[in-house]
């Protein structure tokens, strides 16, 4: 009853290698030993509810900010637009820093949606993607329940 899962990029025929930095073709003889499946994101609501349980109690409007920017930077990324995606995890990421910084969120969620995504991801990759992202947050917006808008 033993099983390994392995997840890998650039499998599609070495194509999609340049896309992943560091990454080379995958031999076609190792990977004829795997089942294979492609695997998309996460839907925009089961994305949300991944978030609502590592991070349950940030606000849904900032959750809902969070995947609709996400799913936003992706199609960029599939047009070729920005060379990085906003993955899940890098959601994730996110979402925890938030949830510890709440005192926070609640009073600037703008603000501190930027700053943990800076520290999740932004600080990391190219300047002109960072504020292509972080400008793709900002146009979405967080206007939270207690009716406190907060964008920039």
């Amino acid at each position: 009853d033993f099983r390994i899962a392995a997840t890998g990029n650039a499998v599609d025929g070495g194509t999609d290698a340049p896309a992943y930095r560091g990454t080379q073709k995958m031999n076609m003889a190792l990977l004829q030993r795997f089942l294979m499946c492609k695997v998309d994101y996460l839907s925009q609501l089961n994305e949300a509810a991944v978030l609502g349980v590592v991070a349950p109690g940030l606000p849904p409007e900032v959750t809902q900010c969070l995947v609709l920017t996400a799913s936003d930077v992706r199609a960029s990324y599939m047009k070729g637009d920005l060379a990085t995606p906003l993955a899940t995890r890098v959601l994730v990421k996110v979402a925890r820093i938030m949830l510890h910084r709440l005192s926070f969120v609640l009073q600037a969620p703008m603000e501190e949606a930027k700053f943990a995504l800076r520290f999740a991801l932004l600080d990391g990759i190219a300047a002109d993607d960072a504020r292509a992202i972080e400008g793709t947050l900002e146009r979405r917006g967080i206007t939270l329940s207690n009716g406190s808008v907060k964008k920039k």
